[in-house]
């Protein structure tokens, strides 16, 4: 890709020859994702991480459903999802310590056979009419079980596809996470609409149970971890600086998407199209498929914190155009939504090879369980204060915690990321 021309000398080039360049971008960056994948073994332990992740989509929905069926309350439901979310959140980084140590295997699937009993358990007390206390604590339970298979494959992504094409392999990877999360309330829809909420969520916990199992033997036979040396396990990665500052940068942005689906529920239901609130939703992740297929270049602080400005100014349209309700005005976010969302694929990809770059493999699985731990937490505080601020103030104001929230996330890299010096094994 270095024949292409820089983006100054794009600005100057005649609209058609810049949609030239756009294309050959696009082209030559479903190239590098298809050379990722071209060993099979690599396909294999990236089909099988899929399988294993979907259910971080279909659970939060499929229990919000299931609830709302059999205690009559979405705040039940919303509970037990909160519950989910924070116990997921707050048991990923020990996980991921253990898996540093002991093995991804022997990590990965007590893991997964805990979520899987959580679950049946929460079927079962939901059949019999149980206190609700009991099931909100099975919920729990089931967030504490989800294996931490997006950590343990953005670990191992160093082996399966060496240096050269790590910028790749992470842009790939974001995009295996957006397909997780646009994949699995559908699967949840169809699921429900032939056997109901109890089937769906029986499914995922399935799946977990299969494609865990199915990634530790693939991810085994692929890229077999290396020994390492017992002083490199003497700390945990949250006393690496570039760690902890990445991720209070992923908890800002999660910060913006937990407060966008409140956000845009209000707007919509003000502007009396609640039922398309859905549809403007997946407009950000739309784009954010498509930013997979965008240049893939070396990754930097720099350009980094230079894309999460253009993030947080790409999202300010869409937080002005809630100050007026309207169906054209749903058009004109979600058309917003999607500019935006080009930049949410660069942007986990780059924070990834940052993460990789600062760590040792002794840290690393650890070191990506934190992000989505930040993620997780900064998610759920957004839902909560965009809750509020639409209640009080109204939709608008809840939206401008979008780009509020990432410009936040570009200051605190822009001011305290570290240079990359730790080293490597």
């Amino acid at each position: 890709m270095s024949d292409l021309p820089s983006a100054r000398v794009r600005a100057r080039l005649p609209v058609r020859a810049r949609i030239h360049v756009r294309v050959r971008q696009a082209r030559d960056s479903a190239a590098a994702l298809r050379a990722v994948l071209d060993p099979p073994p690599v396909r294999l332990v990236a089909a099988t991480s899929l399988v294993a992740r979907l259910p971080k989509g279909m659970v939060p929905l499929a229990t919000v459903l299931l609830l709302r069926q059999s205690a009559g309350s979405y705040a039940i439901g919303g509970l037990a999802v909160a519950l989910i979310a924070l116990g997921d959140a707050a048991s990923a980084p020990v996980q991921g310590w253990l898996a540093d140590r002991l093995g991804c295997g022997r990590v990965l699937i007590p893991t997964a056979a805990v979520h899987v009993a959580a679950v049946a358990a929460l079927l079962l007390l939901v059949r019999d009419r149980a206190p609700v206390a009991a099931v909100v604590a099975c919920a729990g339970l089931a967030g504490i079980g989800l294996p931490p298979v997006s950590g343990s494959i953005k670990a191992a992504w160093p082996r399966l596809a060496g240096p050269a094409d790590l910028p790749a392999a992470y842009a790939l990877e974001s995009l295996l996470q957006q397909v997780v999360f646009l994949s699995g309330p559908l699967l949840v829809a169809v699921m429900t609409a032939a056997g109901g909420p109890a089937a769906a969520l029986a499914c995922s916990a399935a799946l977990v149970a299969v494609g865990t199992v199915s990634f530790a033997a693939a991810l085994a036979r692929a890229a077999p971890a290396r020994r390492t040396r017992r002083g490199q396990r003497a700390h945990g990665a949250w006393r690496l600086p570039a760690v902890r500052i990445l991720g209070c940068a992923t908890m800002a942005q999660g910060l913006a998407f937990g407060a966008l689906p409140v956000g845009i529920a209000a707007v919509c239901a003000a502007a009396r199209h609640p039922g398309l609130a859905g549809i403007v939703l997946a407009a950000l992740t739309a784009g954010g498929l498509a930013g997979a297929f965008g240049p893939v270049a070396a990754a930097g602080r720099r350009r980094y914190v230079r894309l999460c400005w253009l993030f947080a100014a790409a999202l300010v349209p869409a937080a002005a155009l809630g100050v007026r309700p309207s169906a054209a005005s749903l058009l004109g976010i979600g058309a917003a939504l999607a500019a935006a969302g080009l930049l949410v694929t660069p942007i986990a990809a780059i924070s990834y090879v940052l993460t990789e770059q600062a760590t040792t493999p002794a840290h690393r699985t650890e070191a990506f369980t934190w992000l989505s731990t930040g993620l997780a937490v900064g998610g759920a505080v957004g839902a909560a204060l965009a809750g509020v601020l639409v209640s009080v103030a109204g939709p608008a104001v809840a939206l401008a915690i979008l780009p509020a929230a990432i410009a936040l996330s570009a200051l605190v890299a822009g001011t305290w990321l570290p240079g990359l010096t730790a080293p490597r094994s």
